[in-house]
């Protein structure tokens, strides 16, 4: 089979405005209103994808380390804003915490893969670390936007069981224990229904794209377990991690539940 990929030009993407007329019609047609906001995010995402090929090609081209881990850090202070904004609290440094839970997340998975699953040399070589990392961050990002609306969710709603667990003597984690577990298994929900129909329902993005590009499918489908995995670590990391940091931002030292930061 020739290796061969196919480069779509301006015209093709510009072809594309066929499905996102459907989206429209569909919407129109089904009064849903949501016509500005897809259009909206249409937009974003169109300039976003043109932007970070542009950033990465360039990256690509300067060839040096300290613009990969630039350009990564960016990223995770993007993350941790739109992972914050997900997340229906008020409380102060909110996107620090999820910042610390992404990127503590995301370092710990990239080293393993990258340095000892693919041994890739040197150890920021963009081809390989981008994507992944990248990849990594995203899953970074829903797992800890989920687990932290759902916790605070937990908690807002059981306040009563929080505090008679104190006056019982119960520590602050072991009376928000059963919500941490809640918050976690809400955080695995699409990475579990993505493992258990990966090859059979869908294909995953990543070998679709490899295959695409021309690469063996059994080397596509390696690089694929790989990252099966790689997610599913990466969102329980950070989820545990995130969870754990607002446990201390909402009880004292004294395990004494802060009401107004609820």
């Amino acid at each position: 089979m020739e290796n061969l990929v196919i480069n779509p030009s301006l015209a093709d993407l510009g072809l594309t405005a066929i499905l996102f007329g459907i989206v429209i019609l569909l919407s129109v047609r089904e009064q849903l209103s949501l016509e500005r906001t897809f259009t909206y995010a249409a937009f974003r995402a169109v300039v976003q994808l043109l932007l970070v090929g542009y950033l990465i090609e360039q990256v690509f081209h300067l060839d040096r380390w300290y613009w990969v881990v630039i350009l990564l850090i960016t990223m995770s202070i993007i993350a941790a804003k739109a992972g914050a904004d997900r997340i229906k609290s008020k409380l102060p440094g909110l996107s620090l915490l999820v910042w610390v839970a992404i990127f503590a997340g995301t370092i710990i998975d990239t080293f393993i893969v990258t340095e000892v699953i693919l041994k890739i040399d040197p150890w920021w070589d963009p081809r390989y670390l981008l994507p992944l990392a990248g990849m990594i961050m995203g899953n970074a990002l829903n797992s800890g936007s989920l687990a932290g609306e759902r916790f605070i969710s937990e908690m807002r709603n059981r306040k009563a069981e929080i505090e008679t667990m104190l006056i019982l003597g119960f520590s602050s984690a072991r009376a928000c224990e059963d919500m941490k577990r809640v918050a976690v298994r809400n955080s695995l929900i699409p990475t579990l229904n993505a493992m258990f129909t990966v090859g059979l329902v869908h294909l995953p993005g990543m070998m679709t794209g490899q295959i695409l590009g021309g690469v063996d499918p059994i080397i596509a489908s390696k690089y694929q377990i790989i990252v099966m995995f790689m997610v599913a670590s990466t969102v329980i990391i950070t989820a545990l991690i995130l969870i754990k940091l607002l446990q201390r931002k909402y009880f004292t030292a004294a395990h004494q539940l802060r009401y107004n930061l609820l």
